[in-house]
């Protein structure tokens, strides 16, 4: 029986490793040319999933919603530095779902320009780099133990010891242009 602190390192790695799938899709689709609104939602989902870790990784459940202005809320207020570090990404939200279909009335326009869709893949991937770099996630939540450097096991609550490195669990991502 895994104790409640082994629970919650592996309910973050769960979702690490879900962001991980998406960045390797925006990999793959990058390299292959694959359509770039596709490669948006991908790196939509992968900042969602990143943000989310770091909610539960400070015992926070996330909502099952794909609107990042509202991790944005929930994690602003536990790790203020993080949210002002992750930038605009709550401008990634339209991504999840709203793009990917054709137009309606009163919804994102398939106007968005691919430049501009590019430049909204850098600013994700930029996120992700935040959410995963090494000094924002041993310092994220050290209260009492918890939070991103306890959950990810790169800290035990009862040692300082090192075990896993979060670029292990979830590697940098691959780089989009507009001509994508």
């Amino acid at each position: 029986m895994n104790t409640p602190d082994e629970q919650l390192i592996e309910h973050v790695r769960e979702w690490v490793a879900s962001a991980g799938d998406d960045r390797d899709a925006i990999r793959l689709l990058l390299d292959g040319g694959g359509p770039i609104r596709v490669v948006a939602f991908h790196a939509q989902q992968a900042v969602e999933k990143l943000m989310k870790a770091l909610l539960i990784s400070y015992g926070i459940e996330p909502d099952e919603v794909h609107i990042i202005g509202n991790l944005l809320a929930q994690l602003d207020r536990l790790d203020r530095s993080t949210v002002l570090a992750l930038g605009a990404v709550d401008r990634l939200t339209p991504y999840a779902v709203l793009i990917r279909y054709p137009p309606r009335p009163g919804r994102l326009s398939r106007s968005t320009t691919d430049a501009q869709i590019a430049t909204d893949i850098g600013l994700a991937q930029a996120a992700c780099e935040v959410a995963r770099s090494g000094d924002r996630v041993a310092t994220a939540g050290a209260h009492s133990g918890v939070g991103p450097a306890f959950a990810i096991g790169r800290v035990s609550p009862s040692s300082a010891a090192t075990a896993t490195t979060w670029a292990t669990l979830d590697p940098p991502m691959a780089t989009a242009t507009a001509s994508t």
